[in-house]
């Protein structure tokens, strides 16, 4: 069986209608048509209408973008390769043994967006994405698919199952973007905990700090 081929604007619209149809938001579509948009210009200045795995490549080779931006384009341009290859839609979400909820999949790559449009670096977006897909999929488990329908009862329990105590940000940061999108009514983050780091006891003391050891 061949690819599909298809003029560009036709072959963009197929793709977008694909997301729209696993339920991405609106505002993860819109990083999406702004970058088919940039890969139609690329077309263009080559004389052609019609994409290719080849055009698609050097169009990422060609990119002069940050690392954040970089991997925002190479998943637009996976979408279309799998669609000229007529393969079903995947997540691609990280390579993690956990993958995350396709209920879930438009939330969180908005909340992702948003935080690489705040100036987050690749680490922290990696750590924020983790401890997300492992909240994401507690609360699926839990019988929740819709997180409109999130309980602090849920919340509660998915906290527990994090050893890392440092998650609790996290999953703060998470939980305050729902409520601010209006995806939950109640703000969960408040019942979130604060975890502070403890303090480090120094295994030796200079002679400085005995003194003032023996002075108290």
């Amino acid at each position: 069986m061949g690819n599909t081929i298809l003029p560009f604007d036709e072959l963009m619209k197929a793709v977008l209608e694909q997301l729209k149809s696993q339920k991405y938001m609106d505002s993860t579509l819109t990083v999406y048509r702004r970058t088919y948009k940039r890969i139609h210009i690329f077309l263009n200045h080559h004389g052609t209408d019609i994409y290719t795995h080849e055009l698609g490549k050097a169009f990422l080779a060609d990119s002069n973008v940050s690392k954040t931006t970089f991997v925002a384009y190479s998943c637009a341009v996976r979408r279309l390769d799998n669609y000229i290859d007529r393969k079903p839609y995947r997540c691609h979400h990280g390579d993690y043994n956990e993958q995350i909820p396709l209920v879930f999949a438009d939330t969180l790559t908005g909340y992702l967006q948003e935080c690489i449009d705040n100036g987050n670096k690749p680490a922290t977006i990696c750590s924020k994405e983790r401890t997300c897909i492992s909240f994401l999929c507690f609360v699926e488990n839990a019988g929740c698919s819709d997180l409109s329908q999130l309980n602090t009862g849920i919340v509660s329990k998915a906290l527990l199952t994090f050893s890392n105590k440092d998650a609790y940000a996290r999953i703060r940061q998470f939980l305050n973007y729902l409520v601010e999108k209006g995806i939950t009514e109640m703000d969960f983050s408040r019942i979130v905990p604060h975890y502070k780091r403890g303090m480090v006891l120094p295994t030796t003391y200079t002679p400085d700090e005995i003194l003032k050891c023996q002075i108290f």
